[in-house]
């Protein structure tokens, strides 16, 4: 199975931003052990209002030596960002489905505005794709079937605790997710 690992922060949480990037980081490598087929980072970028995405056919450990996310965490973690919140999330994948040489079947997947992460598997996932001919699988990972399934039922009035309560009911296997939206 895979590892979820991550850092969420409100404004007033009085831990230094040296001690979070650190957990962090430490976080990313003791997930390693679930998952070293490939890995990612989900991470709030205040500056412009959005998320970073980057991931990987790699181990965490070799991700977190990227510039690219060595740039995002101090970001992150950064004294300008101090009274505000601070997240950054990852996983660390043990491929079950979906090739890790596609980036697209690697986490965090993002599908309709929305940003998940998953442990675990959907077994019944090409079931459910068929069951909702509305929703449109475009990748071979199971992950992908989770945000699509949130999605649908948000689109149908939906509270956000009863959408993904209603997902991860419609799924047989496991499903221990992380999401942002």
């Amino acid at each position: 199975m895979c590892g979820i690992f991550g850092v969420i922060t409100k404004k007033e949480s009085g831990y230094s931003n040296q001690f979070l990037k650190k957990s962090l980081i430490t976080l990313a490598k003791l997930s390693e052990t679930r998952g070293r087929d490939s890995s990612g980072l989900c991470s709030l970028n205040h500056q412009n209002n959005s998320f970073d995405i980057i991931k990987g056919p790699i181990p965490a450990n070799q991700l977190l030596r990227r510039e690219k996310v060595k740039n995002t965490l101090n970001s992150v973690f950064s004294k300008e960002n101090d009274n505000k919140l601070k997240l950054a999330f990852g996983h660390a994948r043990l491929v079950t489905n979906g090739t890790q040489l596609e980036d697209a079947n690697n986490q965090p997947v993002i599908k309709d505005d929305i940003i998940c992460i998953h442990n675990g598997i959907v077994v019944n996932v090409d079931e459910l794709w068929k069951k909702h001919p509305s929703l449109v699988r475009e990748n071979e990972i199971d992950t992908e079937v989770l945000p699509a399934l949130i999605r649908m039922e948000l689109s149908n009035g939906n509270a956000i605790e009863t959408s993904i309560a209603n997902t991860i009911n419609k799924v047989f296997g496991t499903a221990s997710i992380a999401t942002t939206f």
